[in-house]
């Protein structure tokens, strides 16, 4: 007999790598801890980023470093600490201690709440929603999972913006957990939509994979099997440990589901191994589960080994979906097994029976609190055999009635019609976005073809005329319309010098950071640093690619801006070798995405910031970006907490040679100078010299785009 099988979805909170390189990370973390014994917030940073490497690798020690960074935080009157209790949860999270977890994420939602800080409000309401997930407490995860996905669309950073998807699979996976396909589907799609926005396509696999487990539970099994497949080479380029275990655990699902128990029990085994190498309690008791019924569906009692070893394992209670399985799983076992089998472990077949009613009974509440209408069907079928096995016919159609009923509510035909529908809409309207591009495209064109041909026989028919009636007049208006089309010219010849005097000029700053960058790359790679190498790559991929594609435009938007300037900052202070944190703050009247700017212009001062303030500082070197409005002009300020200019000057005095000192601001000063021309505004930018560091304010003419 096949049974329906228990799918498992694995939520990393944080990004997934080797057990080997997370070491790595600890081990240069924990240096830099004895190189800094100083008592203050960059302390309580390493302190925190210690626990959270420790959680994946050895949960106890990173439980001890999370209460040492909570200590620390205090002795210090640190006024937000809400980032410490939030991996201090994250710890016990991964220790199984769901109750403390809970304890300190909302000590930890209570100061952010407090202090405004909405990173950490978005942070710890995610990893909440996760953890009454995994408890099984469904409507309490989307409680904080929907206040999480509020925060992160509302947030204007990029960290949160790419946090979008991830909230949207959660609220996916946990109405799956519910049962409510369509509902599910629903926010697959639209995370889908932001992971290819974003090009997260670690989140993106994740997502369809979840697609897939809802076809698979449709009994759809080569649709489902189709999407693991491709999961798992993914993270086999990837080396994502758990999902990789995750997707073997999916195909071994579809292989068992076909009656390929074989195969199955080989993939299982394999995830197991994953797992028990990681150290996950939790994760190691699942495949054991997975194995034991793999095991019922071959009809070996060995199943009772592997689930009651699972029921050891899984020593938390407050999970009740997966606690009510294995005692479901454990019941199967008495009430199939041959009579032959269960005499030689001195237990009768009505024996049997009886311990098999009683784990279903102690099953059935537990799926009940869940939610989970597939294993209370299951759990109702079981009842029903085992009664008619007794004769006890009155009970037996009972618990028929019931299955059914459940049955029909969570796998009725128009649910399949529903979930068919919710695809081809998702299809369908990816194709009308691009028809719909493309018409326009056409629409666009035709219209400047008539207005070209209405504007030829307009012109043709009134000089046919003029030439008719007076020949005077048309030498007169040849002439004026030669000397307007003349000035029109010289008008449009300096509108086009101008533009392409600012894209030679924002192309200045590609040589000289190319090659520096080159040269940090290369430096990494000697190090055999390969992480950090593959890292700064990546973002200066990212940054030449934003570059290049701003470079088309006179402006672009104040989004699109910032985005490069977050990467420009994030590879530099990679260059630099030490910490360097900034701000940017943005006023909540201002749209960046609909408020246009010349691209780059504050990154010549970010530039000189960097380079000539903060390079100089030992520790604790911050830019702040604010970004406002008044009467019609945009503000940008660059603040930064350096040495000062006089003291760099000194600093740099000789170094510089003639003609290229201060290249980047004399460039900055020309560009300011066009737009005053070709806007007639009064842009301009200003110094200041602050007790701890500079201040530049760029005032530009606010534009906003159509």
């Amino acid at each position: 007999m096949v049974y329906r099988k228990l799918y498992f979805i694995f939520i990393i909170i944080y990004i997934s790598v080797s057990v080997k390189a997370q070491q790595r990370v600890v081990d240069s973390l924990l240096s830099e801890l004895e190189r800094h014994p100083q008592e203050d917030t960059n302390r309580s940073s390493l302190l925190n980023m210690i626990a959270l490497q420790y959680s994946r690798v050895n949960v106890e020690k990173g439980i001890a470093y999370s209460h040492q960074a909570i200590e620390l935080a205090q002795r210090i009157r640190l006024r937000d600490i809400s980032p410490a209790y939030l991996v201090a949860g994250a710890c016990y999270t991964a220790a199984g201690q769901d109750s403390i977890a809970i304890q300190m994420y909302q000590q930890a939602l209570s100061i952010a709440e407090r202090e405004g800080n909405t990173r950490t409000i978005g942070g710890v309401s995610y990893s909440m929603g996760i953890l009454y997930y995994n408890r099984s407490e469904h409507y309490q995860a989307l409680k904080y999972q929907q206040k999480a996905l509020d925060v992160f669309k509302k947030n204007k950073d990029l960290d949160s913006r790419m946090m979008i998807d991830a909230a949207l699979n959660s609220m996916g996976i946990t109405y799956m957990a519910l049962s409510e396909y369509s509902r599910a589907l629903n926010y697959f799609h639209e995370g889908i939509k932001f992971a290819e926005q974003y090009q997260d396509y670690d989140a993106l696999v994740s997502i369809q994979q979840n697609i897939g487990l809802i076809y698979k539970r449709m009994e759809n099994f080569p649709r489902a099997l189709e999407y693991y497949k491709k999961a798992l080479l993914h993270y086999e380029k990837t080396g994502d440990q758990y999902r990789l275990a995750g997707s073997l655990s999916n195909i071994a699902a579809i292989h068992d589901g076909l009656g390929n128990h074989e195969k199955a029990l080989r993939a299982y085994r394999e995830a197991l191994k994953i797992y028990q190498a990681l150290g996950d309690p939790r994760l190691i008791a699942n495949s054991l589960v997975n194995i034991g019924i793999t095991y019922l569906n071959l009809d070996d009692v060995v199943a009772l080994e592997y689930l009651n070893e699972a029921l050891k394992l899984h020593h938390i209670p407050d999970d009740k979906y997966m606690h009510g399985v294995i005692l479901l799983q454990i019941a199967n076992v008495y009430s199939n097994a041959a009579p032959a089998v269960l005499a030689q472990d001195g237990i009768t077949v009505k024996q049997a029976y009886n311990k098999a009613l009683l784990y279903l009974e102690k099953a059935l509440p537990l799926i009940r609190e869940a939610g989970s209408l597939d294993e209370e069907e299951n759990i109702w079928e079981t009842f029903s055999k085992i009664y008619e096995r007794q004769h006890d016919y009155g009970k037996a159609l009972h618990a028929y009635k019931n299955a059914v009923s459940l049955r029909d509510s969570a796998r009725s035909s128009d649910k399949k019609h529903e979930i068919l529908k919710k695809e081809m809409e998702f299809e369908f309207e990816k194709k009308e976005a691009v028809a719909k591009a493309e018409n326009e495209k056409r629409h666009a064109l035709s219209a400047a073809e008539i207005k070209r041909q209405r504007i030829i026989r307009n012109t043709s028919i009134i000089g046919g005329i003029a030439l008719i009636i007076v020949g005077g007049i048309i030498v007169m208006l040849y002439k004026v319309n030669r000397d307007a089309d003349e000035h029109k010219r010289e008008a449009d010849f300096r509108s086009l010098v101008s533009e392409t005097e600012m894209k030679a000029l924002r192309a200045q700053m590609n040589p000289h950071f190319i090659f520096n960058s080159l040269n940090s790359i290369n430096d990494y790679i000697a190090r055999h640093d390969t992480d950090t190498a593959t890292l700064y790559t990546t973002k200066f991929a990212r940054l030449m690619r934003i570059v290049l594609e701003n470079s088309e435009h006179r402006e672009v938007s104040l989004a699109d801006d910032l985005k490069a300037l977050e990467l420009y900052m994030q590879l530099e202070a990679l260059r630099m070798g030490k910490k360097m944190q900034y701000d940017i703050v943005i006023d909540p009247e201002i749209d960046p995405e609909h408020t246009m700017v010349p691209p780059l212009l504050l990154q010549p001062f970010v530039e000189n910031a960097i380079w000539h303030g903060l390079v100089h500082k030992k520790e604790g070197g911050h830019i702040t970006i604010t970004i406002g409005q008044q009467d019609g002009m945009l503000y940008c300020s660059v603040q930064d907490n350096g040495i000062g200019r006089k003291q760099s000057e000194v600093i740099n005095a000789g170094k510089t040679a003639p003609g290229k000192k201060s290249l980047g601001m004399k460039i900055t000063g020309e560009r300011i100078q066009i737009i005053n021309r070709v806007k007639n505004a009064q842009a301009e930018v200003r110094f200041e010299d602050l007790e701890e560091g500079t201040q530049v304010l760029v005032k530009l003419p606010l534009e906003k785009s159509n």
